[in-house]
């Protein structure tokens, strides 16, 4: 399956044929998470979601920060 992942340890994105890894979590049971060898650093790539590793959220812009935010660190402003 060809689809965007973002490597976890150099941050890229990029398309690869996925590799399909199935597992059991303990609170919701049978998973499956596609990974792929990133082309630069060789590192693992996750599939990418626009809602991973983004910086909205940190200043209130996000839909999680609501006006008045969320975030301790920033007061969400």
């Amino acid at each position: 399956m060809k689809a965007e992942f973002v490597c976890t340890d150099c941050r890229k994105q990029f398309i690869a044929e996925g590799i399909k890894n199935e597992y059991t979590d303990p609170v919701y049971g049978p998973c499956v998470i596609y990974t792929a060898e990133c082309p630069l650093c060789g590192g693992e790539g996750r599939e990418y979601s626009p809602n991973q590793g983004g910086d909205d959220h940190e200043h209130g812009m996000g839909p999680s920060c609501p006006s008045g935010g969320c975030c301790p660190g920033c007061g969400g402003m």
